[in-house]
């Protein structure tokens, strides 16, 4: 009888336990989401202000460092101000780019791929 009852109060106590972890993931989850949003409109906020000051990247087709600065912006890449040089070579040779991805920020060429917290800095988009 007493195995029985300690067999009963083990399988509470886990019952107990697997409550309460799938309670505390699906709050993290929320969390997450919730955190992610923000995120994301904050990104957009500065993608904009990037915008907004004539900021522009020039990149090419078949450039995986330029692949890789679009991915830095996820969704809100349609925000940048992009050239592709492999449609606009000649604009491209004019302003005398030679390496991709490059950005353009007041008159100033800024080669290679920068994050979005740099980009802001340089723009003072805060």
């Amino acid at each position: 009888m007493r195995l029985n009852t300690l067999h009963q109060r083990g399988i509470k106590t886990a019952l107990v336990l697997l409550i309460f972890v799938i309670i505390t993931s699906f709050t993290l989850a929320q969390i997450n989401n919730i955190t992610g949003a923000a995120i994301l409109i904050e990104q957009k906020e500065y993608t904009k202000c990037l915008t907004e000051k004539n900021v522009e990247l020039y990149i090419t087709e078949n450039c995986p460092k330029c692949v890789a600065q679009k991915d830095i912006f996820e969704k809100n890449f349609k925000y940048i101000n992009s050239i592709d040089c492999s449609d606009k070579l000649t604009e491209c040779e004019t302003l005398g780019l030679t390496e991709y991805p490059t950005w353009i920020i007041n008159n100033q060429l800024f080669i290679g791929i920068y994050s979005l917290n740099e980009l802001v800095e340089f723009n003072e988009c805060n």
